[in-house]
């Protein structure tokens, strides 16, 4: 399992990607207000959903994108419809560095 941890101030834009059937990285700690996005570089189609229906990509080709922003504090599950054992997390936090 793949993890990263980001630990900023300020929110920002982080990419994950969709390679070789899995969400890479699977595990990502991220502060509020930050938007995800997820680029399939699979060669063939792929796609995301939350496990609480909160987000959905719909069926990504190769080289598409999808862009989900995480407002609210929580631990968001997400897995792919066409390969469901594929699985990953956001964790969204109030992220203070001093």
């Amino acid at each position: 399992m793949e993890y990263q941890d980001v630990h900023l101030n300020n929110p920002q834009t982080i990419q994950l990607l969709y390679k070789i059937e899995a969400f890479s990285p699977s595990t990502l700690i991220v502060p509020v207000n930050t938007t995800v996005t997820w680029i399939n570089k699979d060669p063939v189609t792929q796609n995301l959903v939350s496990d609480t229906g909160l987000f959905e990509s719909g069926n990504l080709s190769n080289g598409q994108s999808f862009n989900y922003t995480f407002n609210q504090t929580g631990s968001y599950h997400y897995h792919s419809n066409i390969h469901p054992n594929i699985k990953g997390s956001i964790n969204c936090k109030n992220i203070s560095i001093n």
